[in-house]
């Protein structure tokens, strides 16, 4: 039996998916439990709270509910405390369940917001802790398989010719009960990668000498291009119908470079895919280098700004660590090399069911399922790879060039007529590092623009983004400011632009929607739907609909006949009122000027004029309290389809930018015995226009939450399997836990 079996025979025995399952299922009924609270505690007057010898009924429920929450609370508490303790000693029997649960607190840290320097992100994570913990599980998985480790003597040592001896003497490691595999020493680890290496169709040697040969020739092509650069005067660089001879080099060495960095690019792949089968015969050791490249990204993150929305419908910049999705893919990766180190053995947190999410989560989910998809589709996954492979060489790079600094010393630098040896090799480290520095940002910029066509194909997600282009727009909004000797014009700067945007944003909802028609329109298809025999309504996906067919059915699941009697109804009255109006006009002409003196005398006309204006007067009352009524309705069962009631409201925010004003003002102003006029232009309506976009927005983020921009969309994208919360019984710090001795480990 293999380590797997036994992890999973010992899971089995435990019975840890069936407890698991009762306690998310008891969690999910004290959810359930505290939103009902919540509901009561809106239900129950001020004074009812006030008179506390005496319980209304909803006081006694709400008394029964806090019980059974308390109960199901302290169910769910012992069932975690047991499950903690049984994993502690199943970690202590079995290594890799260690193993497995610090990969999956480090995923848990890495899923929240990062906190780097210029990014203070609320309830974030510092680096520090996040490469403690990196560091932890790397001297663990040492500790455990492989005592006295080096990664350089490895790397050296591989490197030798006396390996191919090794080699030869070595078989495959061995497994091991408990380990998996057998640990080993660095003289059998050699051999077992030089063996692989050998043995095994991989020119890795090879391929790294042609890389840093093709290094060189970049950073050589680089230094030639930036020489070029300086060659090409001021006047000749504007000049646009220039073509010299010095431009012309300069476009050679630039298609020379580029096609330099193409093949460099290909040949990190390649040596990236070798190392990765060469590491597959000691799968820890894929372990141990899977946290070496995490560490490498940790320090590339840079601070970056991406702009978001808040519930109260503001536009803000939300300052974040970018490129967080490479770091969440060498995440991801992490948990992969821990598949393929133990495969069949499950990770924890993936045993029982999650838990249930409400709607807008369940529709957030897909529309993020949705970009997901397309971002596999198309090139995401070989752009994120050419990504990881330019951070991974960008720091590996920065840690070599931050080694040697070190080795030189401040003589050598004062010495600015000579340079030593490790002073040359710094140079050229520089140039490697800025080359690889630019190559991972426009590697990054391309991923970023993949993202942003695929949000622009998903209406949510190019609605969020029009939204925030209008609340841009509408922050720029600006006229001429300052005063004036002369009338100025006085126009609108970025009106223009903030129009195009709600056109867009109603296009969308049109087009991306199934949205038609006006209001009054859609309650007149909404009634007659009603009337007719209506079908299954059908359930928004990715909060959308496919037709306008199904936004009316989905809207009239929410309503019931009355809607549509209530509906005819008014549809009658205004018939009546019009009939009424219409016969009044003619009865007024037919009355004279005399007859309208005489008050001694009533005509029949008179008498029918008098009866038609009480007749229109009951109809207008009930014409009034009708609609309250039916626009009420309707407005609720708007709440079914969210998108339907920012599609009406959208005209009434359009209405107020257009009618954005500018007037100028004049004043006089003397100077001495004279007077002179001075001009200021003042924009008029901008507070009540902002104020109807805000709402409109806040009516957005409430039908469809937070979603995401283009960055943290690819990074949700590459940590789609890290959770930064845990169930209690997992979420534990490893640091507070004690290290046991097993007595196989080796001495």
């Amino acid at each position: 039996m293999g380590v797997e079996q036994n992890i999973c025979f010992a899971l089995e025995r435990l019975g840890f998916e069936q407890r698991c399952r009762r306690a998310r299922e008891l969690a999910g009924k004290a959810a359930g439990l505290e939103r009902e609270i919540a509901e009561i505690d809106g239900q129950i007057p001020l004074w009812d709270r006030i008179v506390f010898f005496s319980d209304t009924p909803d006081e006694k429920r709400r008394k029964k509910i806090v019980a059974e929450l308390a109960r199901l609370r302290d169910k769910r508490e012992a069932i975690e405390q047991g499950l903690t303790a049984d994993l502690q000693r199943l970690a202590d029997e079995i290594p890799p369940v260690e193993i497995g649960q610090r990969i999956e607190y480090i995923g848990r840290l890495a899923a929240r917001p990062l906190r780097i320097r210029g990014v203070r992100a609320p309830g974030g994570i510092r680096v520090k802790e996040l490469e403690s913990a990196l560091r932890d599980l790397s001297e663990r998985v040492t500790e455990i398989y492989l005592p006295g480790f080096d990664h350089r003597t490895l790397e050296r040592r591989v490197a030798e010719a006396v390996c191919a001896e090794e080699a030869a003497r070595t078989a495959e490691p061995g497994s091991h009960y408990h380990l998996g595999v057998e640990p080993v020493r660095m003289r059998e680890l050699v051999a077992i990668v030089a063996g692989r290496l050998r043995a095994g169709d991989l020119p890795l040697f090879a391929l790294l000498r042609e890389t840093g040969k093709q290094e060189q020739r970049v950073v050589d092509l680089q230094r030639a291009l930036a020489a070029s650069e300086e060659k090409v005067g001021l006047l000749t660089r504007m000049n646009p119908f220039s073509d010299t001879e010095v431009e012309r080099e300069r476009d050679r060495l630039a298609d020379r470079l580029a096609a330099a960095a193409a093949l460099l690019d290909e040949l990190l792949a390649q040596c990236l895919e070798l190392q990765e089968q060469a590491l597959e015969l000691y799968p820890p050791l894929a372990i141990y280098q899977a946290v070496g490249q995490a560490l490498a990204l940790l320090d590339s993150m840079e601070p970056g700004v991406e702009a978001g929305l808040t519930p109260e419908g503001a536009v803000v910049e939300r300052k974040l660590a970018m490129p967080r999705a490479l770091l969440l893919a060498a995440f991801r990766g992490l948990r992969g090399a821990y598949g393929k180190a133990y495969p069949g053995a499950p990770l924890l947190s993936e045993i029982g069911p999650a838990e249930p999410g409400g709607k807008l989560r369940a529709q957030r989910d897909a529309l993020l399922d949705a970009a997901f998809a397309e971002l596999d589709q198309r090139r995401g996954p070989a752009l994120l790879a050419k990504c990881l492979a330019h951070a991974y060489a960008l720091g590996g790079v920065s840690r070599q060039l931050q080694g040697l600094r070190s080795s030189i010393s401040v003589l050598d630098r004062i010495a600015v007529w000579s340079d030593t040896q490790e002073e040359k090799e710094e140079k050229w480290l520089q140039g490697k590092r800025h080359f690889y520095l630019r190559a991972s940002r426009d590697s990054w910029q391309e991923l970023l623009g993949l993202a942003r066509q695929v949000a622009a194909e998903l209406p949510p997600l190019r609605l969020r983004d029009l939204v925030i282009e209008a609340g841009q727009a509408m922050d720029s909004l600006q006229t001429d400011r300052g005063s004036f000797r002369s009338k100025p014009d006085c126009t609108i700067r970025g009106k223009a632009e903030l129009l195009q945007a709600l056109e867009e944003a109603d296009r969308v909802l049109r087009l991306g929607f199934g949205l038609r028609a006006d209001r009054q329109q859609m309650m007149e298809d909404v009634a007659s739907y009603l009337l007719g025999e209506p079908g299954p309504a059908p359930e928004p996906r990715m909060f959308t609909l496919g037709s306008y067919t199904q936004a009316v059915a989905c809207v009239a699941k929410r309503l019931d006949r009355d809607f549509a009697v209530l509906h005819r109804r008014i549809f009658d009255a205004q018939q009546r009122r019009e009939v009424a109006g219409s016969e009044d006009e003619g009865v007024s002409r037919r009355i004279s000027v005399w007859d309208r003196i005489n008050v001694f005398s009533t005509t029949p006309e008179e008498k029918r004029h008098k009866e038609l204006l009480a007749e229109i007067a009951a109809l207008d009352a009930d014409l009034r309290a009708g609609m309250l009524q039916l626009d009420r309705l309707f407005e609720r069962a708007l709440q079914a389809y969210p998108p339907a009631g920012l599609f009406f409201s959208l005209p009434r925010v359009a209405e107020a930018v257009r009618e954005l004003r500018v007037e100028c003002h004049e004043r006089k102003v003397k100077k001495g015995a004279r007077s002179q006029s001075r001009y200021r232009c003042s924009l008029n309506g901008k507070k009540k226009a902002r104020q109807a976009l805000r709402d409109w927005t806040a009516g957005f983020v409430a039908a469809f939450g937070d979603l995401p921009g283009c960055a943290e969309l690819l990074a949700l994208w590459a940590g789609r399997d890290l959770r930064p919360e845990a169930d209690g019984w997992l979420d534990w710090d490893p640091r507070d836990r004690p290290r046991a001795d097993h007595p196989w480990l080796p001495p």
